[in-house]
């Protein structure tokens, strides 16, 4: 080793090529998820509780990817599809806004801004539980996914479920005038969102060593 010297001088470039590869990083069953808040979102806490009330068959692995987006990895289908249809969850009060990925998009870059809710509205007109306007006012809501048909039977209520994707950075519409063929205008006087489902909330953080039994580590 004393004979060893060090030579300063450059002895020409050195040429690197990035290697081609057709690997991309898969995210087929997986979703990114930002919280509607700007409070502190506890991580290990927010990753326990979400793994045991999906209580999903083949486990979950949530991860924090920065930029306070989380991705959370599911193994079969059914799990991933069934979150997503019993939606929106929240932790802690803090709304979860949840996105599929498809391949080719980037977690960190698509954009996140639409919600799934399930809307009541009340006090529509006699005669008016029907497909066609609950299309009309999920339109107007924001975009009409679907509405309830089992819950025609409570039209003597005069009321109607529609599940609408609102975008949270609008405010919520709560009421819209309607005319009828005999150009009587009615306004149906409220909207209620439901289905926010309230009961995902942390563990005392004395417990912060308990971990769901669906939650899977990423190797």
């Amino acid at each position: 080793m004393a004979g060893l010297s060090l030579d300063d001088e450059e002895d020409g470039i050195i040429h690197l090529e990035r290697e081609a590869t057709n690997q991309e990083i898969s995210y087929v069953n997986c979703l990114v998820g930002v919280f509607l808040t700007s409070s502190v979102v506890h991580f290990q806490e927010m990753r326990s509780t979400l793994a045991s009330v999906w209580h999903p068959i083949g486990g979950v692995s949530i991860s924090d990817l920065g930029k306070e987006r989380y991705l959370f990895r599911f193994y079969y289908e059914v799990d991933v599809e069934r979150v997503i249809k019993n939606g929106p969850w929240n932790f802690n009060s803090h709304l979860l806004i949840l996105h599929r990925l498809q391949q080719g998009e980037d977690p960190l870059s698509v954009q996140l801004h639409w919600v799934d809710f399930w809307i009541l509205i009340h006090d529509l007109p006699i005669g008016f539980i029907a497909d066609a306007v609950a299309h009309q006012l999920g339109n107007f809501i924001g975009e009409f996914i679907e509405y309830d048909s089992a819950a025609v039977q409570l039209g003597y209520k005069r009321i109607m479920i529609v599940r609408v994707k609102v975008d949270v950075r609008k405010p919520l519409k709560r009421k819209k005038r309607i005319t009828l063929k005999n150009s009587e205008s009615v306004y149906p006087q409220s909207v209620d969102v439901f289905k926010w489902d309230i009961s995902l909330q942390a563990q005392s953080r004395r417990n912060q060593s308990w971990k769901s039994k669906r939650l899977v580590e990423d190797e």
